[in-house]
């Protein structure tokens, strides 16, 4: 068995937490059913972890037989999701704004929000609408759409809803430069119904380079690795 290359780890409260972000799923472990290095840094399944524990990890795709049958069935998935039904992809703006200011951005990066009345209108469609499509896509663009935090939140919970109702498959995505992308962010976002976060790791990286807590971004930026589906 080989650890997802989707598999995030990360250490809570003594125990283990893995999380795989296809499946959405997490899967916690004792602290001695995982052997790290001297960073603290997932290198193998111990002689000690439970057969219950192997078989939750891959139930929640956590684990797999080798890393080719993982690829090979996420990209069956993605084409049979895709082909077979009625998919509708939204890109929403939140904001204008950007919290970077990079020399290689085309953006104007206006102090410009949603209105309410766009927002709304964009609830209405979907309402109206959704039962056409099997499958919706909502993704985040900008600007930095963290720096909308709350429209964003307000409106996934709206349309989660939304999806629930008409029984339609929903999955969300983000393009941020991560900056603002802390733990309660995080949990907050996926609370919201969140799936995929792609962050512009070049923007971070530059970031990184001119700021004057350097140090400080530089142990956000190692955090944001172990939860980026990328």
């Amino acid at each position: 068995m080989v650890l997802s290359k989707y598999t995030s780890v990360s250490k809570s409260d003594g125990a283990w937490i893995l999380f795989n972000a296809v499946s959405g799923r997490w899967v916690r472990l004792d602290e001695e059913e995982i052997e790290v290095d001297s960073a603290d840094r997932f290198l193998s399944f111990s002689a000690c972890i439970k057969p219950t524990s192997l078989k939750a990890l891959k139930e929640a795709g956590c684990i797999n037989e080798n890393a080719q049958e993982e690829e090979t069935a996420i990209s069956e998935f993605a084409q049979n999701d895709y082909s077979n039904s009625k998919f509708l992809q939204m890109t929403i703006i939140p904001t204008q704004w950007c919290n970077f200011t990079c020399r290689y951005c085309y953006q104007e990066h206006a102090a410009q929000r949603m209105q309410d009345e766009v927002c709304n209108s964009i609830l209405r469609f979907l309402t109206k609408n959704l039962s056409d499509f099997d499958l919706l896509e909502v993704g985040w663009f900008g600007g930095e759409p963290l720096c909308a935090l709350e429209r964003i939140c307000s409106m996934m919970r709206k349309i989660s809803a939304s999806c629930l109702i008409h029984k339609v498959s929903m999955f969300s995505t983000m393009a941020t430069n991560g900056y603002l992308l802390t733990p309660d962010v995080f949990s907050r976002l996926y609370k919201a119904g969140y799936a995929i976060i792609r962050s512009r790791l070049t923007a971070l990286r530059q970031y990184m380079i001119i700021s004057a807590i350097c140090a400080q971004v530089e142990v956000h930026s190692s955090a944001l690795w172990k939860i980026f589906y990328i």
